[in-house]
């Protein structure tokens, strides 16, 4: 039976910053495994993080204020040494807006720099559109550019590109009759995949609005050379007599991503929901998701180093929910998700996972929280050393925090 090792927080905030660590093992440890929290009045959501070369981490999130009866979201942005101390925190962007994914600039003039996605809302309340945002590593907002060409799109995520570009990729509510001819007569049509290429000179960008579904979204796309590996989710009937239900998809294209075969993952009888991929060390490739049921539960599935071919959904922990997978240089993975337990109150669960795709059963899995507080995974990274980084948002005394934790590779502090 797996092992299961769960780590209480008993903890209290000040209107800035408070941390708080556990089970270190020397006078030390305090410094380099750690629970430590960001933010300032109000709430703050986490949403993504960085890692730069130097150690230092660049976090992501919503910061929620209200005024005068009336709640305003701003992205908040929060740089820390390789310990977690906070070096700056700042808000940007407007008062309707909320964080999505942030990547470093891997090409083009702006290398090295960050690129922010974010939905900012619109006049009406169901109505969203598209910013990106470079900042320095400064925080300082140095160019952004809106996607409002539908009456309403999400983003993702965004890729960076070795040309200088962006792949970004979503949904849309705004969705295309002529797409969806092959609907069942009764399934309503909600969204279509959206994806959206940015151009270097940010002058350009192209989209394409992918249909055949009732519920779909793209979920994120990698370069392979002169080709883009894409990956999301949809309810396209597969077969003649099927029925609409939904799996993971990949597809591979060089131009256009609606003119290429699928790979469908998943079982037929069944909802499972991508919610993140990530390339491993030796090539191939673990998307996981969660699958809804009479419950929900966290599924894994691997895929080849070609997007040719992938394994079978395997069932990783019941009871719960992914948020984000990060390759392991042990040739493995970490998923990080939330556990949800009596009432929907859910912990931070960490999980280790071997290069076969199973759970690894020489670690336990490891859960971050406090008795009745509602705590929640954004992201996942290993560090060279071989420890781990998880980014989440915790409860502090009726306030949520952008939480930043630090682990050895067993999990333990």
């Amino acid at each position: 039976m797996m092992k299961v090792r769960r780590l209480y927080v008993w903890l209290f905030v000040t209107t800035l910053v408070t941390c708080a660590s556990c089970e270190t093992d020397g006078p030390d440890d305090y410094k380099n495994y750690f629970i430590k929290y960001y933010g300032g009045d109000g709430n703050q959501e986490a949403k993504d993080f960085v890692v730069n070369d130097d150690g230092t981490i660049i976090m992501l999130g919503t910061s929620f204020e209200t005024f005068e009866n009336q709640e305003f979201t701003r992205l908040y942005l929060v740089k820390t040494d390789a310990e977690g101390n906070q070096l700056w925190a700042k808000k940007l962007g407007t008062t309707l807006e909320q964080a999505q994914d942030v990547e470093l600039i891997t090409a083009g003039p702006d290398a090295g720099k960050l690129v922010i996605l974010s939905n900012v809302k619109k006049n009406s309340s169901d109505s969203i559109a598209i910013r990106l945002m470079v900042v320095s590593q400064d925080g300082d907002s140095i160019k952004s550019k809106l996607f409002n060409q539908l009456e309403s799109q999400r983003a993702r995520s965004i890729t960076s590109l070795a040309d200088g570009g962006y792949y970004v990729v979503g949904n849309t509510t705004d969705t295309d009759a002529a797409l969806n001819t092959d609907l069942p007569l009764g399934v309503v049509d909600v969204d279509d995949e959206l994806v959206i290429k940015f151009e270097s000179d940010w002058n350009n960008n192209s989209f394409y609005q992918i249909g055949r579904s009732s519920i779909a979204s793209g979920m994120k796309i990698f370069q392979v050379g002169g080709e883009f590996y894409y990956a999301g989710y949809w309810d396209a009937i597969e077969l003649p007599g099927g029925i609409n239900e939904s799996n993971f998809f990949f597809r591979k294209f060089t131009n256009d991503p609606s003119s290429v075969s699928t790979l469908y993952v998943g079982n037929k009888s069944e909802n499972e929901f991508l919610t993140s991929i990530v390339k491993s060390f030796a090539g191939g490739y673990l998307a996981v998701g969660t699958k809804v049921a009479t419950s929900k539960s966290i599924v894994a599935a691997k895929i080849n180093s070609s997007f040719s071919a992938a394994g079978s959904m395997q069932n990783v922990l019941q009871d719960a929910e992914s948020i984000n997978v990060a390759s392991s240089g042990s040739g493995g993975y970490w998923i990080v998700g939330n556990q949800i337990g009596v009432g929907n109150v859910r912990d931070i669960v960490l999980i280790s996972i071997d290069a076969d795709g199973n759970v690894n059963s020489s670690r336990a899995i490891v859960k971050f929280g406090a008795t009745n507080n509602d705590d929640v995974a954004s992201s996942v990274y290993e560090l060279p050393t071989g420890d781990v980084l998880i980014l989440g948002t915790m409860e502090l005394v009726n306030q949520r925090k952008m939480a930043l934790i630090k682990v050895k590779s067993n999990g333990s502090f």
